[in-house]
């Protein structure tokens, strides 16, 4: 499942112009190249995160190669080709893993772009109400004048539905008094919460990767 999903991934996880500069002008390098760390540096928050986790979960599979039989080269077999990865940058990625991940440089520029979206958004401008906040105030004024807010259970015996909810009489019991027999039902307004404002939103912070073997 693993593989069929990293085969349809739209685009390469580290782009193929930068694999093939790498392994031209590092040719020969026994440790992790400075060009490799600074390539995967500066992937994008996504695609960092994303090649971090499938690699440390290879090296992993790597490490206990005595158990479960997946030794480089069937790693290689298994994943190198559905990863769009070379040989060259490979083997550094699984063989010297903690070698390779100094951080990714993107990450603020990202989190400052979300910003930017957040900020877009107005709180009471006419373009930023949304037609479930226009239902709210709609249901408010025709609410009866005595409560301010309609509440999302109340008793109504007088068989009045709220406009712009939607309204469910639920049979409760019936009461002898002197008047006769009376039916109570209980309404229940299935009122629709307003989105969220950009002010509420809780503050964005760089993501801290976990690993198993603690990196």
């Amino acid at each position: 499942m693993l593989k069929a999903w990293l085969r349809e991934l739209p685009d390469e996880l580290l782009p193929k112009a930068a694999q093939d500069r790498i392994a031209r002008e590092c040719s020969g390098a026994e440790g992790v190249p400075q060009m490799l760390i600074d390539e995967l540096s500066n992937l994008s928050p996504f695609n960092y995160y994303l090649l971090f986790a499938i690699t440390c979960h290879l090296s992993l599979l790597l490490a206990h190669s005595e158990k479960n039989k997946m030794d480089f080269r069937n790693l290689c077999i298994c994943f190198q080709p559905c990863m769009k990865i070379d040989a060259f940058c490979f083997k550094f990625l699984v063989c010297d893993w903690r070698d390779c991940w100094k951080g990714c440089k993107t990450e603020a520029h990202y989190i400052e772009q979300e910003y930017m979206l957040f900020d877009m958004v107005t709180p009471g401008s006419a373009e930023g109400r949304s037609s479930t906040a226009i239902e709210s105030h709609d249901e408010r004024n025709v609410s009866s004048s005595d409560s301010s807010k309609p509440s999302s259970v109340s008793i109504d015996t007088s068989g009045q539905k709220y406009g712009g909810s939607k309204n469910q009489k639920l049979p409760l019991s019936q009461s002898q008094t002197s008047m006769g027999t009376v039916s109570t039902t209980l309404t229940v307004v299935q009122e629709r919460t307003p989105p969220r404002r950009s002010g509420e939103m809780r503050p964005l912070s760089p993501i801290k990767p976990l690993s198993p073997i603690g990196l």
